[in-house]
């Protein structure tokens, strides 16, 4: 079995954001603060961009 990364399209990363600022999904960090920030206008800046 062969893993390939891939690196998600700008465009794509709503999802990601949405799922970090879930209270349920994100239970298992509770006891580190729950919830992660991830708004957009941080995407650029931590290097996520395919361009």
């Amino acid at each position: 079995m062969m893993l390939t990364l891939v690196k998600p399209a700008f465009d794509a990363l709503w999802f990601r954001e949405k799922l970090m600022a879930d209270e349920e999904t994100m239970s298992y960090n509770a006891r580190w603060g729950g919830t992660i920030p991830f708004p957009e206008d941080a995407w650029e800046s931590i290097g996520i961009i395919v361009i």
